[in-house]
Parts: C-alpha cells; sequence; structure tokens
C-alpha cells in the first residue's frame, strides 16, 4: 500500500512537472509580461492645449526593440505615426522622443485639434501594446 502511494505520488509529480513546463514554454511564445513602467493614459485635454502619452517600462527598458505609435480615430483608420522616434505618417505637431535611460518612448502632440480625438497606442515589438483614449474638448 505504501509503495503504491509513493509510486502515485511520483507520477503526479512527474504530471505535475510536466504541466509546469508546458505552461512556461506556452508563456514564451506568447511573450514576456510587460513590466510598465508609465504607458499611455485616457486624457481630456482643450483646444490648442497639448497632450503627451508615455510607452516606458522596467527590465531594461525597450532596447533595440521597435516601437510603434499609432492612432486610431472613431471611423476606426489607423495609421502609423513613427516608428520609435521617425516620423511615418504624423503631422508637424507630433512628436515622439526616446527616453534618456531607454526604458521607452514619450509622444507629444502640440496644439491640440478636434481631428487628434482618437484612441493612441504604443507596441514594443515582440512584447506588448497599450493604448488610450485623448478626448478633445470644444469639438
Amino acid at each position: 500500500m505504501i509503495g503504491h502511494v509513493i509510486t502515485s505520488s511520483s507520477s503526479t509529480m512527474v504530471g505535475l512537472t510536466t504541466a509546469l513546463l508546458t505552461l512556461a514554454v506556452i508563456r514564451l511564445s506568447i511573450g514576456a509580461v510587460i513590466d510598465w513602467v508609465s504607458s499611455p493614459a485616457e486624457q481630456v485635454r482643450p483646444l490648442n492645449g497639448s497632450a503627451t502619452f508615455d510607452c516606458l517600462i522596467g527590465g531594461g527598458g525597450v532596447g533595440n526593440r521597435t516601437v510603434l505609435w499609432t492612432k486610431t480615430s472613431d471611423d476606426r483608420a489607423r495609421l502609423t505615426l513613427f516608428i520609435n522616434d521617425q516620423p511615418f505618417d504624423a503631422p508637424a505637431r507630433y512628436r515622439s522622443t526616446r527616453a534618456r535611460d531607454g526604458s521607452g518612448y514619450r509622444l507629444t502632440i502640440n496644439r491640440v485639434d478636434a481631428g487628434d480625438d482618437a484612441d493612441y497606442a504604443c507596441e514594443i515589438q515582440k512584447l506588448g501594446k497599450a493604448s488610450a483614449h485623448l478626448t478633445v474638448l470644444g469639438n
């Protein structure tokens, strides 16, 4: 009887170990958990004001990963604004700047206008994405 319990216990441990290893592999294939220092946050700004969205992570920062800033308007049209700090389809009033410590990027919109009322997202290559909405007052 004792031998049976030990055998059963051993097979249970092997099964549990296999299950945990499988979960670890699945997690690695999905991507690492992001340690957000500051992610985009919902904002309400007046016309001609400014808005700032952060995309900053801990754990060594973004390193050499590509960071995309995108804008999705109410009609679901999506524009790529910046790739890292290089303008792609961004108006001149928009800026993307890299944090000095390499933790990520900051998107700044100056002279906010009605067309800026949209969702803004930062996507860090092979890590994840965070987004927030900018509501422009006076629309």
